[in-house]
């Protein structure tokens, strides 16, 4: 949308991927295994090409002036709490990744793993949501680099809190402490466990968040709008299309007024 001469002032977040990915659950019960069945360490799988896949010509050695933080977390795990693994990966043939060695699908992992690991990309996690939807207790890897960075917030972190939804794993420049937030967890089962009760409860209610985020979004946006609406799009550029989709439904005053209230009271309560 952003690239469109309708929209210029406009720049979206991807509001899109709560449907398409985020709402789909990582296990569909499918060969579940009891939580002390599970392997007891964290896991997690990926890549660490970021942009290179959209780019040819890069030098992969030079790509990074320090370690990446996939790097350092993998650096900084024992193998006695930690399986973090890189896959061979190609953005335009997706059987490269899903043929190393190393592979392992999301849904398997999320059924036989206790612990899963989940470690932002360039800009963040879109796995993230599908993992919450899981019975394993999610990792997510938090980096704070004083006076230099600071962790990258997406509006669908809202809400999410550290020991009641998942449990933060936190590193500097140099280490992560995932071998001992493992042990943590591990010395307190009870409250993992209940952890993960908490983020599936908060996945449960995601969908409707997400509409009120999006509606919200699209109300403040319209409040800076510095040209005139016009009845047919500007951009008059033949290998473009506009497509137009009829409402399903013209709310009331009355609904879109309920709509307005329940939503804001949702964000209010679950935004930390």
């Amino acid at each position: 949308i952003a690239t469109s001469d309708d929209f210029w002032d406009i720049l979206f977040p991807n509001v899109c991927r709560p449907k398409l990915v985020n709402m789909s659950r990582a296990d569909n019960n499918a060969e579940e295994l009891s939580w002390q069945d599970r392997v007891p360490r964290a896991t997690w799988r990926g890549t660490d090409r970021g942009a290179v896949n959209w780019f040819t010509g890069f030098d992969l050695d030079g790509l990074h002036g320090t370690r990446s933080l996939r790097q350092i977390v993998k650096d900084s795990s024992s193998s006695e709490f930690a399986d973090v693994k890189f896959l061979e990966d190609d953005l335009t043939d997706s059987s490269v990744a899903a043929s190393d060695p190393n592979f392992i699908p999301m849904d398997h992992s999320a059924r036989q793993w206790r612990y899963l690991l989940d470690i932002p990309g360039n800009g963040y996690s879109g796995s993230l949501k599908q993992k919450l939807t899981s019975d394993a207790l999610v990792l997510p890897v938090q980096q704070q680099i004083q006076g230099i960075a600071s962790p990258l917030h997406e509006h669908f972190y809202a809400g999410l809190q550290d020991k009641r939804h998942v449990l933060l794993v936190e590193c500097d420049e140099d280490a992560c402490d995932v071998d001992k937030k493992v042990q943590f967890a591990s010395a307190n089962d009870a409250a993992a466990r209940q952890t993960v009760e908490h983020a599936n409860s908060y996945m449960a209610r995601f969908d409707h968040y997400s509409l009120c985020y999006t509606w919200r979004l699209l109300q403040l946006y319209s409040d800076l709008l510095r040209y005139p609406l016009e009845d047919e799009p500007r951009n008059r550029n033949p290998t473009v299309r506009v497509h137009r989709y009829a409402p399903q439904h013209l709310p009331t005053r009355a609904e879109e007024e309920a709509w307005r209230e329940a939503c804001l009271q949702d964000m209010d309560n679950h935004s930390v």
